[in-house]
């Protein structure tokens, strides 16, 4: 529809290149990605992307729409891309609009998605998922962002939540003042 994001195409024959541009949040630097095509047997799956985010290990993150996140580690000499998805401890569903990612100050990747999905930090292993509204905020967040002081913003439904050295911080409207 007019509204939705484009598709993101990855046709061609193996051994060729896809050519991407990613640039970090909050930052002027782009950088350009090439991923190899490769012959792809087994179960297609759907792979509208929602997010691409490259971390500061030079990991590139891709959400997808099916809810699942793909970690590519960015190299054109030995390319290894891993699906993760709720086996492996992540809980997001359809993602519509889509999901966020972003990396805190302390090393953490982080998956949030206005479906009701919660909250999914990856710390390098393995992933988790916890609730913001077990914390009294919402589990539908639309939008992630990190400020210069290193906190890391959700903005949800009437709610704003804030991360700072290891501790939430919910923001309800219209009862608390934005800070």
């Amino acid at each position: 529809g007019k509204d939705s994001p484009p598709d993101l195409k990855y046709n061609g024959p193996p051994g060729t290149t896809a050519k991407m541009k990613l640039r970090y949040l909050n930052d002027t630097h782009i950088r350009d990605v090439e991923i190899p095509r490769e012959s792809v047997s087994g179960q297609f799956r759907d792979f509208w992307i929602f997010d691409a985010y490259p971390d500061s290990k030079g990991t590139i993150w891709f959400a997808v729409r099916t809810g699942e996140l793909i970690r590519y580690n960015g190299s054109s000499e030995n390319p290894l891309f891993e699906r993760f998805d709720a086996k492996d401890g992540i809980e997001i569903t359809d993602v519509r609009p889509g999901t966020k990612l972003i990396e805190s100050p302390d090393g953490f990747l982080w998956a949030v998605t206005i479906e009701s999905g919660g909250l999914n930090k990856f710390d390098g292993t393995s992933w988790s998922s916890s609730k913001l509204a077990d914390l009294g905020g919402s589990d539908q967040n639309a939008s992630v962002s990190l400020s210069p002081d290193g906190t890391m913003w959700i903005g949800g439904e009437s709610t704003l939540h804030a991360y700072r050295q290891g501790q939430w911080t919910v923001y309800q409207a219209p009862k608390a003042l934005i800070p």
